[in-house]
């Protein structure tokens, strides 16, 4: 009785960390959904320089806001909630492993191609949540820097929700 109550409880555990990765794609898909949106909205502008941006609307100024917020919470969402569920799914030990190494062990099973390509979301992420409010060049320098990450982080969510899909229902 007991193999059976252990194997109901490793079962229940593993149902549990699959609904909290659906959940999380869920939230994931929102975020891209809403980059999208300030992308359109924003596409007339681009590439930003200083001169467009010191004439920013209200809704453009907003949507700017929108497209750098929901980027970060996107990198981060991914990073930090997708990658560690993903990985303990698939059952890989993840426990004391730094962002890095997780970040390699998706490399090591296709997942991730680009482990550096992370770290420059988390530092176009770093530089675009800092106000400069009298260096317009700087704005648009990293408002154009996260729109391109913003469409490049996007399609790798595409693709892995299809990834993660086929993974969970191969298990």
């Amino acid at each position: 009785m007991n193999n059976l109550t252990d194997g109901n409880s490793v079962d229940n555990e593993f149902h549990n960390t699959v609904e909290i990765l659906k959940s999380m794609m869920e939230i994931c898909s929102i975020h891209c959904a809403r980059i999208r949106l300030a992308q359109e909205t924003l596409n007339h502008l681009f590439p930003f320089t200083a001169e467009k941006i010191q004439h920013f609307t209200t809704i453009e100024l907003g949507m700017t806001d929108l497209l750098v917020h929901r980027f970060s919470k996107l990198q981060d969402t991914i990073g930090d909630k997708v990658f560690p569920l993903l990985l303990v799914i698939l059952g890989e030990n993840i426990e004391h492993k730094s962002f890095i190494d997780r970040l390699n062990m998706l490399e090591k099973l296709n997942i991730v191609s680009n482990v550096n390509r992370w770290r420059e979301y988390r530092s176009a992420h770093n530089a675009a949540t800092h106000e400069y409010p009298h260096n317009f060049e700087l704005m648009a320098d990293n408002l154009t820097r996260i729109s391109v990450l913003s469409n490049e982080l996007c399609a790798f969510w595409d693709a892995l929700v299809i990834q993660i899909n086929e993974k969970i229902a191969s298990l």
